[in-house]
């Protein structure tokens, strides 16, 4: 049996999830003398209820830094944050999310009520785009600080806190403490995981999908000002290339490398191209919005390589725009329409 915890930043090992027998009396008495009915549990049903979300900004910046990032190769802080934003988006797409953000409520100067989220700030934000995605995700737990009442959310003891914020991960044996930050909150934080190793490799395999560089961005000739004026966000950083063919050739043109954007020219992007792209897996072939307006190839994906030229001129387009030239696809909902970009 692991030591007993009796003060605070000192790790605890939780197996399966058995968070009650341990020696909390410290920690427990400040909680109670501090945050009494202040720590809550809603669902991100609830949360969205109440609070203004909007994230992408954020996703925005994360995802076009980290790509930068791989074509320079220089700062490893920013790569690391990007290549974790990327891989926690598509987990949660495969397996849904494993535990609850934790996160504090506040207003802005105009009494918006806002959802600062830490720790777990890309589980939330990867959370976030899934209830874009899908619905299926709004009954998702998320815990956070209401100092100030601004929502009826149910009140929860010290116990049910910790539990709430330790629960729900698969492995076996979890290392996890319990500090102040600096304004004197307590947090739950896992530590000693292997997950940093897991989110190098998927670095990795990024930069590969990558080639290394900013994906090509396909356009019909003459139209260049037209897609800035339709905010294009950094266009000048993307590969710029014109076509007048199929956009299934993309892939081909592309020489089978690095991923490739495809955006009709009627699209307006409300947010940023970037939060599209971040929803391509390295295991996806392509991701595409369901009207066909917007196409993110994965060029170097074996079933994207069988896309040659020949290959596309001789078969009907019915075969291309239901993708049954693959089932490594994401198709992204109809939802977004009107809430990332519009036509």
């Amino acid at each position: 049996m692991p030591k007993e915890v009796i003060d605070f930043n000192q790790a605890f090992t939780i197996f399966n999830n058995d968070v009650y027998s341990y020696n909390f009396f410290k920690i427990e008495s400040y909680f109670n003398d501090h945050f009494t009915k202040k720590y809550k549990v809603c669902t991100y049903r609830d949360l969205e209820a109440v609070c203004n979300l909007h994230y992408e900004h954020a996703i925005k910046s994360t995802f076009s830094n980290y790509i930068q990032q791989i074509v320079l190769s220089k700062n490893h802080e920013e790569r690391f944050d990007g290549a974790k934003l990327h891989w926690l988006i598509n987990d949660v797409k495969i397996n849904g999310l494993s535990y609850p953000p934790q996160g504090l409520l506040i207003k802005n100067s105009t009494g918006e009520i806002l959802y600062s989220p830490h720790p777990g700030t890309f589980r939330f934000f990867a959370l976030y785009i899934q209830n874009l995605l899908n619905d299926k995700y709004k009954d998702s737990k998320v815990v956070c600080l209401d100092l100030h009442n601004y929502t009826n959310f149910s009140d929860i003891s010290f116990y049910e806190w910790l539990s709430a914020c330790t629960t729900g991960f698969i492995r076996k044996q979890r290392d996890v403490s319990i500090h102040l930050d600096e304004k004197n909150r307590l947090e739950v934080h896992e530590t000693n995981n292997h997950h940093d190793d897991i989110i190098q490799i998927h670095d990795d395999d990024l930069a590969e999908m990558f080639n290394n560089t900013y994906p090509n961005f396909f356009i019909n000739p003459n139209t260049e000002e037209l897609y800035r004026e339709n905010m294009i966000d950094d266009l000048d950083y993307f590969n710029l290339k014109w076509f007048n063919t199929s956009i299934f050739h993309i892939p081909s043109l592309s020489r089978f490398e690095g991923v490739s954007v495809y955006v009709s020219k009627d699209v307006k992007m409300i947010e940023s191209i970037y939060c599209i792209i971040s929803l391509l897996n390295i295991t996806d072939a392509v991701c595409y919005t369901e009207d066909l307006k917007i196409i993110v190839f994965n060029n170097s994906h074996p079933d994207t390589k069988k896309l040659t030229h020949h290959v596309v001129n001789e078969n009907n387009e019915d075969y291309y725009k239901n993708m049954l030239w693959t089932s490594c696809k994401t198709m992204i909902p109809s939802t977004l329409k009107g809430v990332w970009y519009e036509f």
